[in-house]
């Protein structure tokens, strides 16, 4: 039973390889907008990482390039409240999202990280988009409602 399985990835660490992970798949579609709020989001967790920083401004720049305009270069140096952080909804991205099914999240986080994975390799990154998201609300349902223990 997928239910009994069901828990937080483990680690803020897991967080941020999801939230990195999305936005390359979103850059490989030309969303820009929704790449820079995940790597935004992801700065957040780790606000002196210098490969999200980079990775930022990778961003910030090709959207430049395409005529979209991000707004400062620089990656925000202080976190936003834990509560934002811990958000796993895409508010912000500036894209539309169906809603998750309502049993999503007693499907454990790292099988659906790794459907995810799978989809971005086999170059399926709307799929892989959606599936990431739906990762990181499956962490923060089970994070919340205390199903899982970390570790």
């Amino acid at each position: 039973d997928s239910a009994a399985t069901a828990g937080p990835l483990c680690s803020v660490r897991v967080r941020i390889k999801l939230l990195l992970r999305r936005a390359s798949a979103k850059c490989e579609l030309g969303n820009w907008k929704g790449a820079h709020a995940d790597l935004k989001r992801a700065t957040g967790f780790a606000p002196s990482d210098a490969a999200i920083a980079a990775q930022l401004r990778a961003v910030c720049d090709a959207a430049r390039d395409h005529g979209v305009d991000l707004g400062d270069r620089r990656p925000a140096l202080t976190a936003a409240s834990s509560a934002a952080l811990r958000s796993a909804g895409d508010a912000g991205d500036g894209e539309e999202h169906p809603a998750a099914p309502a049993a999503a999240p007693l499907r454990a986080a790292h099988e659906v990280k790794a459907e995810a994975d799978r989809a971005f390799a086999a170059g399926q990154p709307e799929r892989a988009i959606r599936l990431y998201g739906d990762a990181l609300a499956a962490d923060a349902a089970a994070e919340w409602s205390g199903l899982g223990s970390e570790g």
